[in-house]
């Protein structure tokens, strides 16, 4: 537990209010964040962070320090919005109707996240707000959600859109699954590599684009597959590989 925290949070075990308040200014924003993503309404959202600060303050007793204070207060604040989401079915509340409305041409990117957030469960969300909004190691979400570091990656990695580690501007994955090996995948992966500077899981050093190999790009019947920023190139040949590049460079990928 970091130093700052483990002496405000004795003060507070010992009845100190003052330390309890400057620990509650530290991470009532972040508390709030996750809530406003898992609980889907912001009416819900203000009512929540007090009680999850109440809680805290009556179990304070029961922290131990074995993991970092913001992992424990998460915890608590991710059951408290199970607790809310489990008393509301299945009549969940009322969305946002802007959440509701078919997206908007170029929907805000806040709005966005919100609404594909929304359409997890419950369990999964959670575990990707704490990842990937609010950048926990899959350690101290495992902690928060009193599961396993195992679980956290699992769902981390699961999601095509979901990266474990920041990725380039451009994106380019080739299948290496049996209908694309036996159809010359390692040579699209090495003409690739040759083309774009970098190996594969590597991000060039400009941050321009990101190479990966991946499992299934569910296009066995057209091997290989290549994905370039989500876009799906059929039957590609290891020749094809400096015109993908260049498509790159052009932003016509």
């Amino acid at each position: 537990m970091a130093d700052d925290d483990a002496r405000l949070v004795a003060l507070a075990r010992a009845g100190d209010v003052d330390a309890f308040a400057a620990l509650i200014r530290r991470y009532e924003q972040r508390v709030r964040g996750v809530l406003l993503r898992l609980l889907r309404d912001p009416r819900d959202v203000e009512e929540a962070t007090q009680d999850v600060f109440v809680q805290a303050w009556r179990n304070l007793g029961r922290f131990r320090g074995r993991a970092q204070f913001f992992t424990w207060l998460y915890r608590i604040a991710v059951n408290e919005a199970l607790m809310r989401t489990r008393r509301k079915r299945p009549a969940l509340q009322e969305l946002d109707e802007r959440l509701l409305a078919a997206p908007d041409p170029e929907p805000d990117l806040r709005d966005l996240l919100v609404r594909e957030l929304s359409a997890l469960p419950f369990e999964y969300r959670a575990a990707v707000v704490l990842r990937d909004v609010e950048g926990l190691t899959n350690a101290e979400v495992a902690e928060a959600l009193d599961t396993t570091p195992a679980f956290c990656l699992s769902i981390a990695s699961f999601y095509d859109m979901f990266h474990t580690e920041p990725v380039g501007r451009h994106l380019v994955e080739v299948c290496t699954n049996v209908s694309c090996a036996l159809s010359g995948a390692q040579d699209v992966v090495d003409a690739l590599e040759r083309e774009l500077g970098i190996h594969v899981g590597e991000t060039a050093a400009d941050g321009s684009v990101t190479l990966r190999a991946v499992e299934c790009l569910g296009g066995c019947g057209w091997a290989t597959v290549v994905a370039v920023d989500n876009h799906h190139r059929l039957h590609v040949r290891a020749a094809d590989a400096p015109e993908i590049a260049k498509s790159l460079g052009e932003g016509t990928a």
